[in-house]
């Protein structure tokens, strides 16, 4: 009896083992819709490099439409933006973190600064991330994550810098848009409940007063607003769409 104990426990065991390996893991998702799990990823400009099962391959990029990072816990989505001021090698289709899920996404982008080229009439804006923008500016405020503390699509805390040519620092871009259609900017650095922010939040949100009136009391608090506070509040929006039908 004991011995059958014994046995029965080891099958759990590696049964338990196996089906963790299966779920924890990277994977790709490519234009065909095939789901791959991979070992580690490389995104380039032109292409992606994969390992699988030890293996390296190469995929253009192209044919790869989301990545699932397990280590970090990230799923990075290509988007085409409607317009991207700030390109970096990457143009204007690159690949950035889903904040959210459902019908209304959010997503997260590092550019990298030194890769960016701006024309000389952006060049004259100043951005002020407090109350909006300053078209009659001269300088370009513009945040940065300091180097060597991120990595491609670094986590780390930013602050706002004035650019000056040269420069190689980078910095956050948010767009939102609905699944679908192609997104517009959100915001620079972080979110934070500005007034811009806030007027695009609501006309994607305004059709459901529970998630309106909420967003009005964290426009109004007197307390700073968390990115995380919004994050939650349009996934919470998006979980209600099918009891709303």
């Amino acid at each position: 009896m004991k011995k059958t104990i014994i046995i029965i426990i080891i099958i759990l065991g590696n049964f338990i083992s196996f089906k963790s390996y299966s779920q924890n893991t990277s994977y790709i998702i490519t234009s065909s819709n095939d789901t791959i799990n991979i070992s580690r990823f490389d995104i380039l400009n032109r292409s992606i490099k994969v390992k699988i099962n030890k293996k390296k391959k190469k995929y253009n990029y192209k044919d790869i439409i989301a990545i699932y990072d397990f280590k970090k816990k990230m799923f990075l989505e290509k988007i085409t933006p409607k317009n991207v001021e700030y390109k970096d090698s990457y143009g204007e289709t690159f690949f950035a973190e889903r904040l959210t899920n459902g019908k209304i996404l959010i997503y997260k982008y590092l550019t990298n600064r030194s890769h960016s080229h701006l024309s000389a009439p952006n060049a004259e804006k100043k951005i002020n991330y407090i109350e909006g923008n300053n078209p009659k500016g001269s300088n370009i405020t513009v945040p940065f994550v300091k180097r060597g503390n991120t990595d491609r699509f670094g986590r780390s805390s930013s602050i706002g810098k004035t650019y000056s040519s040269g420069s190689s620092r980078s910095f956050f871009s948010y767009y939102i848009g609905i699944k679908g259609f192609k997104q517009k900017l959100l915001c620079y650095n972080e979110i934070q409940m500005t007034k811009n922010t806030h007027k695009i939040l609501n006309s994607y949100l305004k059709d459901n007063n529970i998630i309106r009136l909420a967003l009005e009391d964290l426009f109004f608090s007197e307390e700073e607003v968390k990115e995380s506070s919004i994050i939650e509040l349009v996934n919470k929006y998006n979980e209600q769409m099918p009891k709303r039908k």
